[in-house]
């Protein structure tokens, strides 16, 4: 049963996040649609059907988004990474249908910001935990020997010296959580600058396909809304 319901919820995750994309997308078919009325008003008349897809499209995201939360409540484990997994393949395929070119950038950009990094900070922030609790079990310890022989302590005037340990192993577990903390901020901005760098080349060649009048204004603001949307997302699903 955990099985079935780790399944549906993979599916309702990425189905989610997919339909995510697609309001943007069809988003900008209507912006592209509405600047091109401004010199032929009879485009305005696909407005309505566009300004539909994207109303059942975010419905559908929020569905899929409450059933993926139900569904969370029933299983022990993350299914992130098999949701992303889903998510990429499937918006790689859509992505290389609209543009193969383009397809391929956004496949590679889903390689570095849903797995790369991700796997990296991962490797980089369990050794980091494990220096952690190695550092705070030594300080329990610490801590319990020093309950135990409190009597001893103040027999012998040690009180100076054991507050130096103390304080030793307070600045040790500060340094500790401060590591954690910068590999956290790492991967956001790792992150950042990932998907600002994969935007600017899709951008580009977007913008060299639509100057050799390859790709009509609309197509090339529905291509680059699905690629640049699909790499946002892909890096948000397993958060």
């Amino acid at each position: 049963m955990e099985k079935a319901l780790k399944l549906i919820n993979i599916i309702f995750t990425a189905a989610s996040h997919i339909c995510g994309v697609l309001v943007a997308f069809f988003g900008a078919k209507g912006l592209a649609f509405a600047i091109a009325s401004v010199s032929a008003p009879e485009n305005t008349r696909q407005l309505p059907l566009i300004f539909t897809y994207m109303t059942i499209f975010a419905s559908l995201k929020v569905f899929f988004g409450l059933l993926r939360l139900i569904c969370e409540n029933y299983i022990d484990t993350s299914t992130g990474k098999y949701s992303t997994i889903v998510f990429c393949v499937v918006m790689s395929l859509f992505i290389v249908y609209l543009n193969p070119v383009v397809g391929i950038i956004t496949a590679i950009g889903f390689v570095t910001i849903a797995g790369m990094i991700p796997v990296a900070n991962a490797m980089s922030v369990s050794n980091a935990e494990i220096s952690f609790l190695t550092v705070y079990s030594k300080s329990n310890a610490f801590m319990r020997d020093l309950a135990n022989g409190i009597e001893e302590i103040i027999q012998y005037k040690r009180r100076d010296e054991a507050l130096k340990v103390i304080e030793n192993y307070s600045d040790d577990l500060s340094d500790e959580n401060d590591e954690l903390l910068d590999y956290a901020r790492n991967k956001k901005m790792l992150l950042a600058v990932s998907l600002s760098c994969f935007c600017l080349i899709i951008l580009g060649v977007m913008l060299l396909y639509f100057s050799k009048q390859k790709l009509t204004f609309s197509r090339m603001l529905m291509i680059l809304a699905a690629s640049i949307f699909s790499l946002r997302e892909a890096g948000k699903i397993r958060d």
